[in-house]
């Protein structure tokens, strides 16, 4: 009985302790440096942001592009003689 007296002394004091002590770490501290950090991916990366959100319209703009760019290219051949 006496051993469990004790153990359950020492475990208070050493949740008292526990409980007393300050965090180190700051959560909004840690949110705010993602954020830089999703700001500085964005500026280094080939793609924006959420691109894959957007990627068929992506798809269907470089579709018209090529598709000018072919109809351009086919009647300046056509208009040169060959």
């Amino acid at each position: 009985m006496r051993d469990v007296s004790r153990v359950t002394e020492e475990n208070r004091q050493m949740l008292k302790r526990i409980v007393s002590v300050q965090p180190r770490y700051s959560r909004e501290k840690w949110e705010q440096e993602w954020q830089t950090n999703l700001q500085l991916i964005d500026q280094m990366s080939a793609y924006p942001p959420d691109w894959w959100k957007y990627q068929d319209q992506v798809i269907t703009v470089k579709l018209r592009i090529c598709v000018l760019f072919s109809r351009t290219f086919y009647f300046s051949r056509l208009n040169s003689g060959f």
